[in-house]
This record gives C-alpha cells, sequence and structure tokens, in this order.
C-alpha cells in the first residue's frame, strides 16, 4: 500500500466535505469521524483495498465524482465504484437486513453490491458503478435512455419485489441508472427500502412515482 496515493484520495474526501458540509474526516461531526489514529489507519487500510479490488487501482487527483448524504449514510461516488458508509450500529438496526436480502436476490435490475465490510466504528457498502439518468436533475446528456425497456423492466422489479413483501418506496429517475455491461436499467438508494405493511398500495405507488418522475423529465 502506497500511504502517499491513499493520503491523496482522502485529502479529495476531505476537501469536498469541507466545501460542501464544513466539516472534515478529522472534525468532530455525526457523519465519518476520525477521532484516533487507530480509526485512521483502518480507514486508510479499507479505502486502499477497495480502489485495489473495485477501483481498477486509480488513486489519480479526480478520482472522487462526488459525495451525498443519504440520512444516515455517506455515499462517495468513485470512478469505478460507489462506497456507502454508515455507523455500524446505525447499520445494524436500520439497514443491515436490507442489504442482505438485496445481495442475496441478486436481482438484474437492483444495484450490485460487491461486498460489505463491518468494523466495530463504521460499515462500508461496495458497490458497481452505473450510469446515472439524470445529472443535476436534468438528463443525461451522454445517455439515450429507452423509455418504453426503462418502464418494463423497472415494474417488473416492482413486481418481483412484491413477492418478498418489499418496496423500494422511491422510484424516482434520479435512483436509477443504466448498466451498459449488462443492458439494464438498474434500481439504486435503499434508503426507504423495506417491509411493506400493505403491499399492494406500496406496489402501486412505486410505479405511480416512477410514471409521474418520466412524464415530469419529459417535460423539461
Amino acid at each position: 500500500m502506497s500511504q502517499n496515493d491513499v493520503s491523496n484520495i482522502i485529502n479529495q474526501i476531505n476537501t469536498i466535505l469541507e466545501i460542501y458540509s464544513e466539516y472534515t474526516l478529522f472534525r468532530p461531526n455525526n457523519h465519518i469521524y476520525l477521532e484516533s489514529s487507530y480509526d485512521k489507519n483502518i480507514f486508510i487500510s479499507i479505502l486502499d483495498y477497495i480502489i485495489k479490488s473495485y477501483n481498477k487501482y486509480d488513486y489519480s487527483d479526480d478520482q472522487i465524482e462526488m459525495i451525498k448524504d443519504d440520512t444516515n449514510i455517506k455515499v462517495i461516488i468513485m470512478k469505478n465504484c460507489i462506497i456507502r458508509i454508515c455507523q455500524t450500529d446505525i447499520y445494524e438496526k436500520y439497514y443491515e437486513k436490507e442489504f442482505d436480502f438485496i445481495r442475496y436476490l441478486k436481482h438484474p435490475n437492483l444495484e450490485h453490491i460487491y461486498e460489505v465490510i463491518k468494523t466495530y466504528k463504521y460499515t462500508y457498502i461496495i458497490s458497481k458503478k452505473v450510469i446515472p439518468l439524470l445529472v443535476g436533475m436534468k438528463l443525461n446528456p451522454n445517455l439515450m435512455i429507452d423509455y418504453d425497456n426503462l418502464y418494463n423492466e423497472i415494474v417488473c422489479l416492482i413486481s418481483d419485489l412484491k413477492e418478498y413483501n418489499k418496496s423500494h418506496k422511491d422510484v424516482r429517475l434520479d435512483n436509477i441508472g443504466y448498466d451498459p455491461e449488462i443492458d439494464k436499467y438498474i434500481l439504486f438508494d435503499f434508503d426507504k427500502f423495506g417491509k411493506n405493511n400493505s403491499i399492494n398500495n406500496s406496489i402501486q405507488t412505486d410505479i405511480d412515482i416512477l410514471v409521474k418522475s418520466i412524464e415530469w423529465i419529459k417535460l423539461i
């Protein structure tokens, strides 16, 4: 492991965090706080492993494309993979069963999760990167969307999830991407994903959200 290479990535993360959230990995916060040298070394080791295993050994200066907050989860979008980081106690309480289910199901239209790494403080969920349909709430200019295929694939996914009494609950175009390797539209962002008490209503709700999102983007 090259300490300088990983430090370069950490500096990129810190710069983005400081600009958009006014904190860094090393300032007290409720997201990712590397309080001790032990915490820092674990983070460096895991980050280096992820880059070698899933980001094509790429440590370049423009490696971090975006960092997003999804309630309890920090999302780091890299050139070749996605890293979600959540406090382990929160992950075990709210998310672990659902991510285990997604990994078990291996549905072609659900985001592919490569690996989940749990530590005493943080859990890291690493997944395959896809081409987002929207960029800045506008259609991705580098992608031609086949709306018929998009609708059919995602509605079939919604129906398949019904068999397990599951629902995504936020099926908007900004939570959908395209995977050119398998020629499929991919639903991601599982912050609201889970079990439903009224599954039939939630299925129709998911479809309605999808349809409205498609209609809205076509008007822009």
